[in-house]
């Protein structure tokens, strides 16, 4: 996922998410997701986080966050700058941490 926006957006990104156990696929939707943006080329730490929420179409499942410019009242607001997007999804068993992107805001 490579986006671009403006810093005067305020709107949802969204990452689609797949899970399974034991083979089989399973809503991941009970675990909490959160996003963190990072300066890209920096890993991300355990206080980026800011969590996000879930969204469904039929069996298709997103992580998602509102991004926005500083000022925007968005969830995660960012200056101008490229990020790279990491995903974090906290369930019961395990916690995987993925990087799924970059974004520019500009």
């Amino acid at each position: 996922m490579d986006l671009k926006l403006s810093v005067l957006t305020d709107e949802f990104i969204r990452v689609p998410v797949e899970a399974q156990e034991a083979g089989a696929a399973v809503n991941p939707t009970t675990a909490t997701v959160s996003f963190a943006f990072k300066t890209t080329g920096l890993p991300a730490d355990p206080g980026d986080f800011t969590n996000g929420e879930w969204e469904t179409a039929g069996t298709a499942y997103f992580g998602r966050i509102r991004v926005g410019g500083v000022g925007t009242g968005a969830t995660k607001e960012l200056a101008v700058g490229t990020y790279t997007i990491w995903i974090k999804i906290a369930g019961a068993t395990e916690q995987p941490i993925r990087q799924v992107g970059t974004l520019g805001m500009y």
